[in-house]
């Protein structure tokens, strides 16, 4: 794998490196280091400037637990409370960049072709995975952990007679936790999709899987590829879609690797950030009305609007007409895909310059290479 946060490197005496990333990883790491931002109110900060980034490469990630605004509010108690300390963030959208750069002794960079769960979908593409012209299906949605979110989409997908000609699974499992498997029997998962309002009538077609012959474990679940590109498309239910992240998952780069439009529910602004990786996202649904809604906003249904359109897409329009024009974009989505490494390295670059010009070493000979 390429390597990733070259940034890394740039060792000064006058700069700390503070970073994040999940707790089982933390030890492995040089730098400074921080559980996602919970602490970095207990830092002694003794140099001038300070680079705050995701330890996290393409092959290792971590959930968006906590909220985006309960991290940036302890970021920016830190800058303000050290107004005579720089503050270089590179956020892939875990913070509210726009408060922090308030302070004039803070500088955000907004990540673009980075994905920390790149390698989970890479490793599915196989010599025999082809992008499909023609498409059987408006869509497919393969939802696994349970929450209250997936459990309605599985109610609308019945109400609306859309499960037997779509791809749909839902096996409403449980969260994983430590040296507990995720299991997928019935005595297990059914009393949980019961408490993510499950209905009673329902409940017996739990755990539900209606394209493949058996349900898959966890590890293939995660690291194979599914039978899903004759669907058009690929309606992803991210998890911690309250806390305000734009949580781009694998759920939603496999779309990419198996030629689905993405229909992506997750925070505020997430469907643009799929975009901002380079990808074409085209408004077959106009997801331009309710991407920057958040899904539990009071008074309207960020969801609702979605169904609202996708109804209306599925009663104007064949699943030939949609699929051919879209046939081309999903090619090039594959081939933007196939070059995001290279494409991040490019950003790197012009992310090295910034630090270097901030901390007054861009004509440092030791770090020309660099950028």
């Amino acid at each position: 794998m390429t390597n990733i946060n070259t940034f890394s490197n740039i060792i000064l005496d006058n700069l700390a490196h503070i970073v994040h990333g999940p707790p089982e990883w933390l030890k492995r790491q040089k730098h400074t280091l921080i559980d996602d931002f919970r602490q970095i109110g207990d830092l002694k900060l003794e140099k001038k400037y300070n680079l705050i980034y995701a330890g996290t490469g393409f092959d290792l990630n971590y959930d968006p637990v906590y909220s985006r605004k309960a991290r940036t509010d302890a970021v920016a108690k830190v800058v303000m409370n050290n107004p005579d300390k720089i503050f270089m963030i590179i956020d892939n959208d875990r913070l509210n960049w726009q408060i922090l750069e308030e302070f004039e002794n803070c500088q955000v960079w907004k990540r673009k072709y980075f994905s920390d769960v790149y390698s989970i979908t890479a490793s599915k593409i196989r010599p025999d995975l082809e992008i499909h012209k023609n498409k059987k299906h408006w869509f497919c949605a393969c939802m696994g952990r349970a929450d209250v979110f997936r459990t309605g989409w599985f109610h609308w997908f019945y109400d609306n007679d859309l499960l037997s000609e779509n791809k749909v699974s839902y096996l409403a499992t449980d969260r994983l936790r430590p040296n507990r498997p995720i299991s997928t029997d019935e005595d297990v998962v059914r009393p949980i999709y019961m408490r993510t309002d499950g209905r009673e009538e329902l409940k017996n077609l739990i755990p539900y899987n209606n394209f493949e012959t058996e349900i898959p474990n966890e590890n293939k679940r995660m690291f194979s590829p599914r039978p899903v590109s004759d669907c058009l498309f690929n309606i992803v239910q991210e998890g911690y879609v309250t806390a305000g992240n734009t949580d781009i998952s694998e759920k939603s780069l496999d779309a990419i690797i198996h030629g689905n439009v993405p229909v992506i529910i997750s925070g505020p602004g997430t469907m643009k950030k799929f975009q901002d990786l380079g990808m074409i996202v085209p408004d077959y649904i106009d997801w331009h009305i309710w991407d920057d809604i958040p899904v539990d906003q009071l008074n309207y249904s960020k969801i609702d609007i979605i169904r609202r359109q996708l109804l209306k897409l599925f009663s104007k329009h064949t699943i030939v007409d949609i699929a051919e024009d879209w046939y081309p974009y999903a090619l090039r989505n594959l081939e933007k895909f196939n070059n995001l490494a290279s494409r991040c390295l490019e950003e790197e670059k012009e992310i090295c310059r910034w630090i270097l010009t901030t901390t007054h070493n861009l004509s440092n000979p030791k770090f020309q290479s660099f950028y």
